[in-house]
């Protein structure tokens, strides 16, 4: 039977620990979320980094980053990996931008013209349709609230060929 909740985490000190960060992901976490109210930049990026980590560890093929200004792409950049890092994003300017950044591929994306509730679906699709990714394999999917700059909060591992929210 499938599960029809969603498990979402929201990483803090208590949860920034790799051992703290794989426990949430073998618990069957869905959702990592940062809370950026609270903390540091650095403390964030940190956070973030153990998670990329995390899922490596956990087979992920890809990180899909929707994004805005590129900044995401970027630090994500900075950690040195195997994972091909896909910035999506409408603007042609920060396609340009993060195609500079160390394992980034820009996608054009109208994510404007797109639900909130079909993004994830429709950028795993996109990879899907562009043989980056096969049935099966798990898909590291960051994105903001809404679609502002400066605003990424959500760190989700999902499985291509599943229903995807």
């Amino acid at each position: 039977m499938q599960r029809r909740t969603k498990i979402v985490a929201t990483l803090g000190s208590a949860t920034e620990t790799p051992e703290a960060i794989e426990g949430l992901v073998k618990a069957g976490v869905d959702v990592v979320r940062l809370n950026f109210s609270h903390g540091k930049a650095e403390e964030h990026q940190a956070r973030a980094t153990l998670v990329r980590e995390m899922a490596a560890k956990e087979g992920v093929k890809a990180i899909v980053c929707l994004t805005e200004s590129g900044d995401t792409p970027r630090l994500m950049s900075r950690i040195r990996s195997h994972l091909p890092i896909y910035a999506f994003s409408r603007h042609p300017r920060t396609q340009s931008r993060v195609a500079l950044f160390r394992g980034v591929h820009p996608i054009p994306f109208e994510a404007d013209r797109i639900a909130e509730a079909e993004l994830n679906a429709r950028a795993v699709k996109e990879l899907l349709q562009r043989c980056l990714v096969a049935e099966g394999d798990r898909v590291l999917i960051t994105k903001g609230a809404g679609h502002a700059q400066g605003g990424t909060d959500t760190l989700r591992i999902v499985r291509v060929g599943d229903v995807i929210h």
